[in-house]
């Protein structure tokens, strides 16, 4: 169930460009108010209490289906903003000193290790590679905001909404090549199995332990 939720969640950007499309942004945004208090049902389905994160879902279904009646295009161009400016936070902070990037603790994860023992030569890559993640994030941010307020509304979603998560797609593609190339000699298994050991990955974890 929470496969199918996450992907509901993913499709949510292309649903939005195909509302647009046809001039139903409204039922787009009812549609995201709807998984956000299905997720709040869950959390409190499966934990029997009352959690920060249940009130969080709760809130913030509220809040986008209060929202989508009145301000619809400024709620659908508000919420990618949201997004980018977290990941790009997220990526960003763990680069500050007595952090461990972003992409680190994923590679560590990923290898059952702690960060400290993995080679210095993949400690660096994935630094790196962070940094790339946190700017392509303040990227995309910025030039969603610049089309929200100055271009029309179809030719932003075209952005914000497809192109943008190409560009993502295609980043993580060039990201795996080029790791194969420079830190070749630490990989030890194929994309499928990569995806595979990503997919499984506790994302909570990466999150909360950034030290």
């Amino acid at each position: 169930m929470s496969k199918l939720l996450s992907l509901l969640y993913f499709s949510y950007p292309i649903v939005v460009h195909l509302a647009i499309y046809h001039n139903h942004l409204l039922w787009a945004l009812l549609w995201l108010a709807c998984l956000l208090l299905f997720s709040a049902i869950r959390e409190l389905t499966c934990l029997k209490k009352f959690t920060l994160t249940f009130l969080t879902y709760l809130v913030l279904a509220t809040a986008v289906g209060l929202l989508a009646y009145r301000f619809p295009e400024i709620l659908a161009k508000f919420i990618p903003l949201v997004i980018y400016t977290s990941m790009f936070s997220l990526f960003a902070t763990s680069l500050m000193p007595g952090n461990i990037p972003l992409i680190t603790r994923f590679a560590s994860l990923m290898r059952g290790i702690k960060p400290d023992n993995l080679a210095t030569v993949v400690q660096i890559y994935t630094r790196r590679v962070t940094e790339v993640w946190a700017g392509l994030f303040l990227s995309l941010g910025i030039v969603s905001l610049l089309l929200a307020l100055y271009a029309p509304m179809y030719l932003w979603s075209l952005f914000t909404n497809v192109i943008s998560y190409i560009i993502i797609g295609l980043l993580f593609l060039f990201e795996y090549a080029m790791r194969k190339r420079l830190v070749g000699g630490h990989m030890d298994y194929s994309f499928k199995e990569f995806a595979q050991r990503l997919a499984v990955v506790d994302f909570g974890s990466v999150f909360r332990s950034s030290k």
